[in-house]
């Protein structure tokens, strides 16, 4: 399981500052059932969000102070300063790196999941995190009342932050130590490169130093999807049937990843494995060269049991647990 991605389960008490994450390898050709699974001591009463360069952004639940990055496979940690934000907001935040975070001046940034607020600290370069608020437009009317645009589906792609703005524009998001701040642009998009009309959950995915979307389509319950790859001198999304052998994961709260796939990694290629929902005890495999889809259950090998102290069926606390994907960081 160390060098294959992982399905990971994070159980919480609501009302304490109790929690415990349980991982499930995903390895196999989807025939063979999800057994088992292994509680990860070095996450427990921890707040993290998984970034998709497989370093986990970790903060103790109790000591506010002690932040770092994770690799979950390897166990090395990188220390960060202490980051100040609710332990909850943490974990549905989008969090990214510009680069290897061992590459002088790599961007760590956090982005908030429904207010224009983001975070970021440079590694080597600044002394803590900045926070900032930007300025994106609103939406929204009379009726419904208007809010902030904030950055939606945001990826890391050639030490830039590009986002979804609308389906005629694409965002860009730079944050070079030489700026006095965060600097944002955009890209105009072909409008009518995809069917933007079709209702779908929509991820950037970066892969190679190429920017690719994924778009789950509603009409088909978002057991498929549609990939699409950037063509930056042409400013237009091209539909793909082959992601160059590897594999996507993509899941809510804008995460997307591309992993190395094939026998040796348990992983098939070609393939996009998503989760629909935060609380789905199964995951989705639709594979882009000949449409085949499967789903997969994890509800066997999911036990609700007393691990570290959390009673995880409590009547009156209750729990909640959210599922994300963990991948190495040799991707």
């Amino acid at each position: 399981m160390s060098s294959m991605p992982c399905l990971a389960v994070e159980h919480r008490c609501t009302g304490t500052n109790k929690s415990t994450t349980t991982v499930f390898s995903v390895a196999g050709n989807g025939k063979e059932p999800i057994t088992g699974g292994l509680d990860s001591d070095e996450l427990t009463d921890k707040a993290f969000c998984p970034t998709p360069q497989g370093w986990l952004i970790v903060r103790d639940r109790l000591a506010t102070v002690d932040t770092y990055l994770l690799d979950h496979h390897s166990h090395e940690k990188i220390n960060l300063p202490p980051l100040a934000i609710d332990q909850d907001l943490l974990i549905n935040c989008s969090c990214l790196l510009s680069d290897a975070p061992t590459a002088p001046g790599c961007v760590v940034l956090i982005v908030e999941p429904d207010a224009p607020i983001i975070r970021y600290h440079r590694i080597g370069v600044d002394d803590g995190w900045t926070k900032h608020e930007y300025d994106l437009g609103t939406q929204g009317d009379e009726i419904g009342g208007f809010e902030k645009i904030p950055m939606c589906e945001t990826v890391a792609c050639r030490g830039k932050f590009y986002f979804l703005s609308s389906p005629t524009e694409l965002g860009v998001l730079e944050l070079s130590p030489a700026a006095a701040g965060p600097a944002f642009s955009s890209i105009a998009v072909d409008g009518e490169s995809y069917n933007c009309g079709e209702t779908a959950k929509a991820f950037l995915v970066e892969s190679e130093e190429e920017l690719y979307m994924v778009r789950l389509l509603r009409s088909r319950d978002f057991n498929e999807a549609n990939v699409y790859k950037m063509d930056f001198s042409e400013q237009q999304w091209r539909h793909v049937r082959d992601l160059g052998g590897r594999a996507f994961f993509v899941a809510p709260l804008n995460f997307g990843v591309s992993c190395l796939a094939g026998d040796q990694y348990g992983v098939q290629k070609n393939c996009v494995y998503s989760l629909v929902k935060l609380s789905d005890k199964s995951f989705n495999m639709f594979n882009v060269e000949d449409g085949a889809t499967e789903r997969r259950d994890i509800g066997e090998a999911y036990v609700s049991v007393e691990k570290h102290g959390i009673n995880l069926q409590h009547p009156i606390l209750g729990t909640q647990h959210r599922m994300l994907w963990m991948v190495p960081t040799s991707l």
